[in-house]
């Protein structure tokens, strides 16, 4: 269950979360607890990228922030203690760990369930009011949810830039609130050429599905914004737990590229026939 690449154990719901909650990592003969990105988190396991030196088998200790799911809602700071079933190098000294929560008591473990409903409803509920998910049943979308990282940018504050390889950020992106900007260059040493500017409903970095690589051009908010990651890992996650919202979704992708060929292809036509 800890594994962030196995979740087939469609009985408890997984939460992919990258800006969703804040997590920060003691390990031992560190001084202090160290903020790291948490990437999954259920209300058995953990899995979340790390600088520092943890080792497969260590215990670490973990102070986990969960904000507000709905309006009227307090955030809950928690302490956990977590077993590491598995740690993988990625790059540039980060680590990959997943471990299974141990010594909660009953009332950290409803609060952490009423965590991940609260939110996976959230999402499945703002999913369905945008037309690509429009074919979706109310069970698929849930079950599109369980597989969601909410993230939030704030204004001009860039996503990722071209040329950047991040796993943690790979995956599709859908516009909740706010507006982003696509683009290539930059300022500094070349021309800066917007590609689009994508507002809510609208799906952006779908490719890194179909061909994981660097990142092909910058996104920046141009006002804040939130986003909903169907990250990599989770749809992998999604193809072993539900295969048939798995296909449905590629097949939506799928859509949203041909119809954005056919508006690129008339634009090309338009300018040269002017």
């Amino acid at each position: 269950m800890s594994d962030c690449r196995d979740t087939s154990d469609a009985a408890a719901p997984t939460l992919h979360i990258s800006g969703g909650f804040e997590l920060r990592v003691w390990a031992e003969g560190e001084s202090i607890f160290d903020p790291v990105a948490g990437l999954r988190l259920s209300e058995d396991a953990v899995c979340f990228l790390t600088r520092l030196p943890l080792e497969t088998g260590a215990q670490a200790m973990l102070q986990l922030h969960l904000p507000p799911v709905e309006r009227g809602r307090i955030g809950v700071d928690l302490e956990l203690s977590a077993v590491l079933e598995s740690v993988s190098q990625i790059e540039d000294g980060r680590r990959l760990c997943a471990g299974g929560l141990i010594g909660m008591t009953d009332g950290v473990r409803a609060v952490l369930a009423d965590f991940i409903a609260a939110q996976i409803g959230q999402i499945s509920r703002a999913m369905g009011q945008f037309d690509p998910f429009e074919a979706f049943g109310p069970g698929e979308l849930i079950e599109l949810a369980q597989s969601v990282t909410p993230m939030r940018l704030a204004r001009h504050q860039r996503l990722y830039r071209e040329g950047d390889e991040e796993p943690e950020l790979a995956g599709v992106y859908v516009i909740r609130r706010g507006t982003v900007k696509v683009y290539k260059g930059d300022d500094a040493t070349d021309p800066l050429h917007v590609l689009a500017v994508l507002g809510p409903g609208e799906i952006f970095s779908e490719m890194s599905l179909i061909q994981p690589g660097p990142h092909q051009a910058t996104i920046e908010a141009l006002v804040p914004a939130d986003l909903m990651l169907i990250h990599a890992l989770g749809y992998d996650a999604m193809k072993r737990r539900h295969p048939a919202t798995a296909v449905k979704f590629l097949e939506m992708i799928a859509r949203v590229l041909v119809r954005r060929l056919s508006r690129t292809t008339a634009k090309l036509f338009s300018s040269v026939r002017a």
